[in-house]
C-alpha cells in the first residue's frame, strides 16, 4: 500500500475533507478521511531528574493527544504526567500517565479542547544513569 499526502505549489500539507468516504482503488474500496493537522514536539528530553518539560504548542486546540515516553540506563520506576492547557499558563493535570521503565509506554487524552500540552517527569528510579523523553501529539 502506498501512502500519498497532497500537497501545494510549496510542497507544504494540506488538508482534505469531505462528508463522505473517499474512493480509494478501482474495486470502490473506500476509506473514510481525517480532516486537520498532527502536531508534534518532545517535551521532556534526556531528563535525568523530576522536572516539568517544555510545553508543546499545537498551534490550535486539538482533541486528542498522545504522550510516548522512552528510557535509557534501563529504569524500573517512575511515572510521567501529561498537563494540558487553553492559554499556555493555567495547567491541568490529567489522569493520563505513563509508567516509566525499561520499555516504551504510553498515554492517551481524548475528547478535549487543548492548545498546550506538557509532561512531567514525577519519579524516576533504578537503573544505571537512567533518563526520560516524552514526545507529545495531538490531532
Amino acid at each position: 500500500m502506498r501512502k500519498v499526502v497532497p500537497v501545494d505549489d510549496n510542497g507544504n500539507p494540506v488538508s482534505i475533507s469531505t462528508s463522505g468516504a473517499l474512493k480509494v482503488d478501482s474495486s470502490g474500496s473506500s476509506a473514510p478521511v481525517v480532516t486537520g493537522v498532527v502536531t508534534a514536539g518532545t517535551s521532556l528530553n534526556a531528563v535525568a531528574t523530576n522536572s516539568t518539560g517544555s510545553t508543546v504548542d499545537f498551534g490550535s486546540a486539538m482533541r486528542d493527544i498522545a504522550m510516548v515516553v522512552s528510557t535509557t540506563g534501563s529504569p524500573n520506576a517512575g511515572t510521567v504526567t501529561l498537563n494540558v492547557s487553553v492559554d499556555g499558563t493555567n495547567w491541568f493535570v490529567t489522569s493520563t500517565t505513563a509508567a516509566v521503565g525499561a520499555t516504551v509506554s504510553s498515554g492517551t487524552l481524548t475528547g478535549g479542547a487543548w492548545r498546550y500540552a506538557r509532561a512531567v517527569l514525577a519519579s524516576l528510579g533504578g537503573g544505571t544513569t537512567p533518563t526520560v523523553t516524552a514526545k507529545i501529539a495531538g490531532a
